[in-house]
């Protein structure tokens, strides 16, 4: 019994301070948001050229403007957004997956259309 209440007594502040230690390291983290906007015009990603770099662990924010309602696809993470005319989209992860992610395009469920506007806007590349 004396040798658990000493184990406890030596581990108990180690394991405090490392729980405090790591918390304070996320909440770091989570405060440092890396902003991308990203405008499409007529189907077409206007603002950027070739793909969008970023780093694994990064926290990111897509924010997604169009000049029509239009709904917009990240592949490989499964978020889908809808941007209404003037209205932007944004689109927040942690980049934990490292490649190349296409984001897509597609009518908005609301839009009443023929024609077909799905398509690749542009990739975006998380590098390790």
């Amino acid at each position: 019994m004396l040798k658990v209440s000493f184990f406890l007594v030596l581990t108990l502040p180690l394991m405090l301070f490392a729980c405090e230690n790591s918390s304070e390291k996320v909440s770091e983290k989570t405060r440092d948001m890396r902003e991308i906007p990203i405008v499409i015009q007529e189907g077409k990603v206007t603002n950027h050229i070739g793909n969008i770099m970023v780093k694994k662990e990064e926290n990111i924010r897509l924010i997604f403007s169009s000049d029509e309602s239009v709904t917009v696809h990240l592949h490989g993470y499964d978020i889908e957004k809808q941007i209404k005319g003037d209205d932007p989209a944004v689109m927040e992860f942690l980049a934990k997956a490292t490649g190349r992610f296409v984001i897509t395009s597609h009518p908005s469920h609301d839009m009443h259309t023929d024609r077909s506007v799905h398509g690749t806007l542009i990739s975006l590349e998380i590098r390790p």
